[in-house]
C-alpha cells in the first residue's frame, strides 16, 4: 500500500469525525435557542465532540507513524484484509447518519418550551443510536494506529518484539 493511498484512506475515515464536530456545533447552537430545555440538549453534543477529537488526533498520529516501506507485516495485513476499507465503509455510514440527524436537529427550536422538549425527547434516541457505531469505529481506528505505532517502534529498535510476535508475523 502506497503512503499516499494510506493517508487518503485515513483522510476519508476522518470525514466522520469532521461531520461529528459539525453536529456537535449544531446541537450547541440549537441548545442556546431552546431555553430551559437547552441544557439537556447540549449534553448530547459531548459525545460528538469527543468522537471528533479522538478521530482527528488519530489522523494526525497516523501520518507520522506510517512505515517507510511496504514490507511491514501490519501494513500488509491491513491491506490484505481490507481493514481500512471496512473502516471507510463504517465512516461513510456514520457520516451520512450524522448529516441526516443534523438536518433534523435544526427543526427542534420552538417558541414554546414544551414543544421543544417534546421534539428533543422524540429525536434524542435516534441521535444517541450513533454512539455505539462511533465507539466501534473509534476503537478500531485507534487500535490500528496503536499496532502501527508499536511496529514502527520495533522497526526503529525502540522496543524488542516478543518471540510470539516474531512467530506470528
Amino acid at each position: 500500500m502506497e503512503v499516499v493511498g494510506f493517508v487518503a484512506a485515513v483522510g476519508s475515515i476522518a470525514k466522520a469525525g469532521h461531520a461529528a464536530g459539525k453536529l456537535a456545533s449544531t446541537i450547541r447552537k440549537v441548545a442556546k435557542e431552546a431555553g430551559d430545555v437547552g441544557k439537556r440538549i447540549e449534553k448530547a453534543s459531548w459525545i460528538f465532540t469527543s468522537f471528533e477529537h479522538s478521530i482527528r488526533t488519530a489522523q494526525v498520529s497516523i501520518k507520522y507513524r506510517f512505515p517507510d516501506n511496504n514490507d511491514s507485516p501490519v501494513i500488509q495485513y491491513i491491506e490484505r484484509f481490507g481493514v481500512l476499507g471496512s473502516l471507510q465503509s463504517l465512516s461513510d455510514g456514520i457520516r451520512r447518519e450524522i448529516m441526516d440527524q443534523r438536518k433534523e436537529i435544526l427543526t427542534i427550536p420552538s417558541r414554546f418550551d414544551i414543544v421543544t422538549s417534546w421534539k428533543w425527547t422524540r429525536m434524542k434516541p435516534e441521535i444517541m443510536e450513533l454512539h455505539p457505531q462511533m465507539e466501534s469505529m473509534k476503537t478500531t481506528f485507534n487500535l490500528v494506529i496503536g499496532v502501527i505505532t508499536l511496529e514502527h517502534a520495533v522497526a526503529k529498535n525502540k522496543v524488542k518484539p516478543s518471540e510470539e510476535y516474531e512467530r506470528e508475523m
